[in-house]
This record gives C-alpha cells, structure tokens and sequence, in this order.
C-alpha cells in the first residue's frame, strides 16, 4: 500500500482596499474604452464634435482622482461626494501631492477643467440645444484628456493595488 504524505501549507490572510483598487481598476477599463472610441472617432467624418471619448476619458480621469483620495486615506463615501466635479477632485487631489504619482503638464490640467463644464453638466452624455446651436465654444481636445487619463492610471494602478 502506497503511503499518504500530508501537505501543510501556511496561508496568510491578504488585504486590499477594494475601495481604492476598485476605483483604479474601474478607471483603466473606461480608459481602454476611450482609446478605442477616441480611434474611432477620429476616423468619421460626419461632424466636428464627438463626445463619448471625452466623457470615457473624463470618466476614467475621475476615478483615478477618487482612487488617489482614497489611497491617501479619504473614505470612499467623501470621494464620491465631489460626483462628478473633477475640477474640484482635480484640486483636491493636488493639495494631496498628486504629483507624488502623477505630473500632469498644464495643457491637460487645462483641458481637464475645459472639458469639467461638459462632463458635469452631463453635456457629453446628454446634447445641449443651446451648445449646439454656438458649436460647443468651449469644446476639449481630446488628445490631452486620454494623456492625462493614461498618466493617471499607470501612475496610480500599482500603489492603488498595492493598498
């Protein structure tokens, strides 16, 4: 009869903070989705403005601005009382040291808070006669939102994981 060996393994207990990782995990795929849309966009040419890559960029921007807080500690419920204002996340996350992380140039700050009156006044979801009818004036480019995006979730992913 073959003999039976036992096997002890020593497991420790893992912790992660759903909270943060969530939020940083959640950003990355909303800005997998605006690179792919964002692409796409750029080759139609049936209007000038195309706004579901700049929300999934602006989408993807404020989670990682909320995985940051909590990161630093915030509560998740504080995080998410800023909604979606992410010129004030923007400004909060700064006073934090964000740039611990993260060093955004001054064009994508300034198209971050360009792009703030559109996302939070649900413009990008949501068309507005009044904008369309004056060209939407203040109209974000793009190119800085996905940058400032992608500078976000890869300076943010490993030390939101790793909380």
């Amino acid at each position: 009869m073959a003999e039976i060996k036992t096997h002890v393994m020593q497991v420790s207990t893992a912790y992660i903070n759903v909270s943060t990782f969530g939020f940083i995990f959640t950003a990355r795929k909303f800005l997998e989705a605006a690179r792919i849309v964002v692409a796409h966009e750029s080759q139609q040419e049936d209007s000038k403005w195309h706004p579901v890559g700049k929300y999934l960029a602006c989408h993807s921007i404020e989670l990682s601005f909320k995985a940051f807080l909590t990161l630093k500690g915030t509560k998740r419920t504080d995080a998410e009382n800023f909604r979606h204002r992410i010129v004030e996340l923007l400004a909060e996350t700064r006073k934090q040291n964000l740039e611990e992380f993260v060093k955004l140039t001054d064009q994508e700050i300034g198209e971050i808070e360009k792009a703030s009156k559109y996302y939070e006044k649900h413009i990008f979801r949501y068309p507005n006669v009044p904008e369309m009818a004056t060209a939407y004036p203040d109209d974000p480019d793009v190119a800085p939102l996905l940058s400032a995006a992608e500078k976000l979730v890869d300076g943010l992913y490993d030390p939101c994981k790793a909380a």
